[in-house]
C-alpha cells in the first residue's frame, strides 16, 4: 500500500502551462470519508516555487487515502529526464481543517500586502 507521499508517483506532470494565479479552493466538506469523488487525485493549482527556481514547482492536489479526503500541498522537483516528480517535502490538510488553512493563508497575504512585501490588490 502506498503512503501519502507516494500517492501520485509515476504520474508525469508538465510545467509547460503553469498557472501563475492561484485558483480558489473549494469550501469545506462536511464528510471527510470519501468513496467516489476522489477516486483519482484532482490537481487544483501548480506554480513555480520562485521566479528564479524553474526546476521546482508547488502542486496543490485534492486526494483521498484510506477513504479520507485531504489537500496535498507538495513540492515537486524536475528529474534528469525533465519530468516533474513529487518530493517528501509538503503538507497535507484534512477537509475539516481546510477552511482554517485557507483563512490562515488569506491572513498571510493580507499582512504581506500591508507590509509592502507584495504589490497589487488583495
Amino acid at each position: 500500500m502506498k503512503n501519502r507521499a507516494q500517492l501520485g508517483r509515476g504520474r508525469e506532470a508538465s510545467c509547460s502551462d503553469l498557472d501563475t494565479h492561484s485558483n480558489s479552493l473549494p469550501g469545506s466538506a462536511s464528510a471527510t470519508h470519501v468513496s467516489g469523488p476522489l477516486a483519482e487525485p484532482i490537481e487544483i493549482a501548480k506554480f513555480w516555487k520562485s521566479a528564479r527556481n524553474r526546476r521546482q514547482t508547488i502542486v496543490l492536489t485534492l486526494k483521498a487515502y484510506e477513504g479520507h479526503a485531504f489537500l496535498d500541498c507538495r513540492l515537486f522537483d524536475t528529474n534528469g529526464d525533465g519530468q516533474s516528480v513529487p518530493t517528501a517535502k509538503g503538507v497535507t490538510v484534512g477537509m475539516t481543517q481546510l477552511p482554517d488553512f485557507v483563512a490562515g493563508v488569506k491572513k498571510a497575504v493580507e499582512k504581506a500586502h500591508e507590509l509592502g512585501l507584495i504589490a497589487g490588490d488583495v
